[in-house]
């Protein structure tokens, strides 16, 4: 199945994730990760938070800049990523780790934010669509919804023209060609959709406004409020 081997490709890859190499490996790596949070409207001083497909915790260490004291809840269904996570929030209380499949797991608390960076997009169109939904119901109302990720051009050409102006920003920061050849491997497990698409999925989920808010080539930031 295809989510094991996404699963088995990040445990074999979790020891490469630096925060460090993912900064060469996102040219607009500060944007990417910074923007969503700044537009977040929660003023509580303790959200409750769900970190989908949450890897290192590199997307949460961001968000815990703005809010300190939030209670975090991180899934991921590789156990070499949640372990770097859990080793970097060794020093922090209210952190959760749950070791599982996001499409699957049964919730059982309702949250204020929930953000996910380059993990929805392993999913298929109908699997978005669904974890949209989902997503949706989980959240309190007035909940907010982050989803750093990458996205498919519904244009061939300019597909082809992003690939190769990221290829080329991605040697230049310094990554190798064996560096490169994991990435291209690792590329055959991905599913982006269009922006386009996937903002009207969030609107047919119920959200009540739903954007693109920031987008650098194929990687683009969507925001949506209940």
């Amino acid at each position: 199945m295809k989510s094991e081997q996404v699963r088995n490709n990040f445990n074999d890859l979790a020891g490469t994730y630096r925060d460090d190499a993912r900064r060469k490996l996102i040219p607009c790596f500060d944007d990417f990760y910074r923007i969503g949070i700044s537009i977040l409207a929660c003023r509580k001083a303790v959200p409750r938070v769900l970190d989908l497909g949450a890897g290192t915790g590199l997307y949460s260490n961001f968000l815990m800049q703005r809010y300190p004291d939030a209670e975090i809840t991180l899934i991921d269904f590789s156990e070499e990523m949640l372990n770097l996570a859990k080793e970097r929030f060794r020093n922090r209380e209210h952190v959760n780790y749950i070791l599982g499949d996001y499409t699957k797991h049964m919730f059982e608390a309702e949250f204020d934010i929930i953000i996910s960076a380059l993990s929805i997009h392993h999913l298929d169109a109908e699997a978005k669509r669904s974890l949209y939904h989902s997503i949706y119901n989980l959240l309190a109302p007035g909940g907010e919804f982050l989803n750093a990720d990458e996205v498919r051009s519904p244009f061939p050409d300019l597909q082809k023209s992003y690939e190769e102006i990221w290829f080329e920003e991605i040697k230049n920061a310094g990554l190798n060609e064996q560096e490169i050849g994991r990435i291209r491997q690792s590329m055959l497990l991905d599913d982006p959709s269009p922006m386009e698409s996937q903002i009207k999925w969030l609107l047919e989920a119920g959200f009540s406004r739903a954007d693109c808010i920031y987008k650098h080539l194929n990687f683009a930031v969507f925001y949506a409020g209940k």
